[in-house]
């Protein structure tokens, strides 16, 4: 027993990722595993991995093969024509990374050192959190 196959529909859409966004086969594997909102719109779950660059490239062949390189990109074209006239709006690659933790500050010493040694706290949001309680 192998693998189960990619949904067909699920690699045609990272085909068109690819295309939009100039990627290759690898790039879009990567883009695709990364990104939370690439997984959706392919249509897999958070722990489901895209197919590989392999086979997406088979796929590729494939498909240019049996419908001619024009006619491929032709395809593509026209998914693209039909989003914008439903009003989908394209846009670079933008990657978000954040972290949010608590920090455990001492805002008294902070406001200490300010006093005492004139040097601004050590913690940027202590200093905030401070000038809006001192108001």
């Amino acid at each position: 027993m192998g693998k189960p196959p990619f949904d067909p529909a699920q690699v045609l859409r990272m085909e068109l990722i690819a295309y939009l966004y100039r990627l290759t086969e690898r790039h879009v594997e990567a883009y695709v595993n990364d990104n939370l909102s690439a997984k959706y719109s392919v249509g897999q779950s958070v722990g489901e991995k895209a197919p590989n660059q392999t086979i997406l490239s088979v796929i590729q062949e494939w498909l240019i093969k049996r419908m001619k390189t024009a006619v491929f990109k032709r395809m593509l074209k026209d998914i693209v024509q039909m989003a914008l006239e439903s009003g989908v709006k394209f846009g670079a690659i933008q990657i978000v990374v954040s972290v949010q933790s608590v920090a455990d500050v001492n805002t008294e010493k902070d406001l200490n050192r300010l006093k005492k040694k004139g040097k601004s706290p050590r913690d940027l949001d202590a200093r905030c959190e401070q000038s809006i309680n001192a108001k």
